[in-house]
């Protein structure tokens, strides 16, 4: 089993965020990139939106 290095300090040009928040750069990168690319299913609309 590894461990990660407690010392170990991002690489220049990178930054840290949650899982939550690269799912949707992702999404919303590849949206951008290909328009026929689209998402489907449960709670995926706008906040506030039915």
């Amino acid at each position: 089993m590894s461990t990660p290095n407690a010392t170990a300090k991002p690489s220049i040009g990178t930054r840290e965020i949650t899982f939550g928040q690269a799912i949707n750069e992702g999404l919303a990168e590849e949206m951008r990139r290909d328009p026929t690319v689209f998402i489907i299913g449960e709670d995926v609309a706008e906040a506030g939106t039915p």
